[in-house]
């Protein structure tokens, strides 16, 4: 099997009506993903998850 390798990784937090993709599996995911660049939170309240998020 070929392994994909990609320079950049956006993922794409949407939620209508909740906190969207869990903050411990964001961060699992950004420490086991070397392209994992960006992240682009549409959450209600957006403002709680970025204050939530280690720095």
């Amino acid at each position: 099997m070929t392994e994909l390798q990609r320079e950049f990784m956006m993922i794409q937090d949407w939620a209508f009506d909740g906190y969207g993709i869990p903050l411990d599996v964001i961060v699992k995911l950004y420490h086991n993903i070397v392209s994992f660049s960006g992240y682009k939170v549409e959450v209600v309240p957006a403002s709680v998850k970025y204050t939530e998020a280690p720095h």
